[in-house]
């Protein structure tokens, strides 16, 4: 069921003729700046620089993968990670891939992740494995069981994952 929205159709018609509003949703400004400023700077954090254009082929590759693995238009994709470049590659990415994308603060733990987990449906979770001394892995490994919308595949094959690189 759609929420109530204190915009009435005059207001948004308004705001988007005087241009104050654009129908462009950010993946179509992300690939519009990628064609026009492909060698400039768009993000930066501490360990990572990407050009629009490199940004555009994470963000593309990343969109193709999701679908790739199987997640379908309106699944819903839980982050929780620090504030960094790759945050905002995967907000863009699920966008493009029809998927919704939920950041949640990183200084969630078991409970809270358990619920909001549990109640947005979610199809996937991004986390990092570690860091600043917390596991984040061990943590979604935890409440996995509780929550039914997680494909049990694709943690399969996180653990595996995990136990290449450990």
């Amino acid at each position: 069921m759609a929420k109530a929205t204190r915009f009435t159709r005059q207001m948004i018609d308004q705001y988007l003729q005087s241009g104050e509003w654009t129908t462009e949703t950010l993946s179509e400004l992300w690939d519009r700046n990628a064609e026009k400023y492909p060698d400039k700077e768009a993000l930066v954090d501490s360990q990572t620089r990407l050009t629009w254009g490199e940004a555009k082929k994470w963000i593309d590759c990343l969109a193709l993968g999701f679908l790739e693995a199987g997640l379908k238009k309106d699944d819903m994709i839980v982050m929780q990670l620090p504030n960094c470049v790759e945050l905002m590659v995967l907000i863009v990415a699920c966008e493009k891939a029809g998927l919704l994308s939920l950041p949640v603060l990183r200084t969630y733990r078991h409970n809270e992740m358990n619920y909001i987990l549990k109640h947005v449906n979610a199809a996937a979770v991004v986390i990092p494995i570690e860091f600043r001394g917390f596991d984040y892995f061990d943590m979604v490994r935890q409440i996995q069981r509780d929550v039914n919308s997680l494909n049990l595949n694709s943690r399969q094959n996180y653990n595996k994952d995990r136990e290449k690189t450990l």
